[in-house]
């Protein structure tokens, strides 16, 4: 049966009829489940999971599972998921890390910022030992078999994982541990923006970089393009002392970040927070 994308009501009726019929290829609970409720979403890929005849088919149907949980926003019953699937597989099983992928999104939604970070910090070996690897056996060579510009996808993976552990260890206040990642990384963060990053973090940790001023201009540009970084400017701006502007800038940022708070927004509860201190405290609040 072919399915609409999308949930309108017609297309949910027909993935309801074809569920009704019990397939029997497990990845087609996969197509069907897409068009329903998180709730109906679990069912469907429990019932798929039933019918799975390999071990890729159950992988793919357990991890399926586990974002369905947490399009319903349940993040400890998703990381419950995920940590079941990767502890009943080697590491090979995830050689893409979709499902680590997963489970630091499910930590840092949850709240488990240091468990977010493990899990990073895992990504980015993998990832780093997949380009090692190099020619037809590495990470690039996999994916050149499904797209063209592997190496860059392969680079925007790596990069998101390292932010995801500088990050992570900023939500933990551990603002020495996110320095010590930009400096050990900093061959694979961007040049433009790592000064930026690096100015914030020292912000937070109780400093007062010099170099503030300079780097406001790059900051407002990146903040037009990159809602995580009206964050950084706001704080920037705010110890610059230009507070106009930060708010501006901050007000910006919790509101696109509460709008996609079902996705990436979710991540971002502890800078929400942040920028909520700084607007309801006055000059500098960041600063110890």
């Amino acid at each position: 049966m072919t399915l609409l994308f999308g949930r309108s009501r017609r297309a949910a009726a027909d993935a309801r009829r074809a569920f009704a019929c019990r397939p029997d290829d497990a990845t087609n609970y996969v197509m069907i489940a897409i068009h329903l409720s998180p709730a109906e979403q679990v069912e469907i890929l429990r019932e798929g999971l039933n019918r799975a005849k390999c071990e890729k088919e159950a992988f793919l149907l357990r991890e399926q599972i586990a974002g369905a949980l947490q399009e319903a926003r349940d993040w400890a019953a998703s990381a419950a998921e995920l940590e079941a699937l990767l502890a009943d597989y080697p590491r090979e099983a995830d050689f893409l890390c979709s499902a680590r992928s997963q489970l630091a999104t499910a930590y840092e939604a949850g709240g488990a910022f240091a468990k977010a970070e493990r899990v990073h910090a895992e990504i980015v070996e993998i990832y780093l030992s997949h380009r090692a690897l190099g020619g037809s056996e590495g990470w690039t060579g996999v994916l050149r078999q499904f797209a063209a510009d592997a190496e860059e996808l392969m680079d925007s993976s790596l990069l998101s994982a390292i932010a995801g552990v500088i990050r992570s260890r900023m939500r933990c206040e551990d603002f020495e541990g996110a320095l010590r990642g930009t400096e050990e990384w900093r061959d694979y963060l961007p040049a433009d923006r790592l000064p930026i990053n690096v100015a914030v973090i020292e912000i937070l940790a109780g400093r007062s970089p010099d170099n503030v001023p300079e780097l406001l201009p790059a900051a407002r540009a990146c903040a037009a393009e990159d809602n995580y970084y009206c964050f950084l400017a706001g704080v920037l701006l705010e110890h610059a002392g230009e507070r106009r502007q930060a708010v501006r800038l901050l007000k910006r940022f919790i509101r696109t970040s509460n709008a996609w708070v079902r996705n990436w927004g979710a991540k971002e509860q502890w800078e929400r927070a942040k920028a909520v201190e700084i607007l309801s405290s006055g000059a500098r609040p960041l600063v110890r």
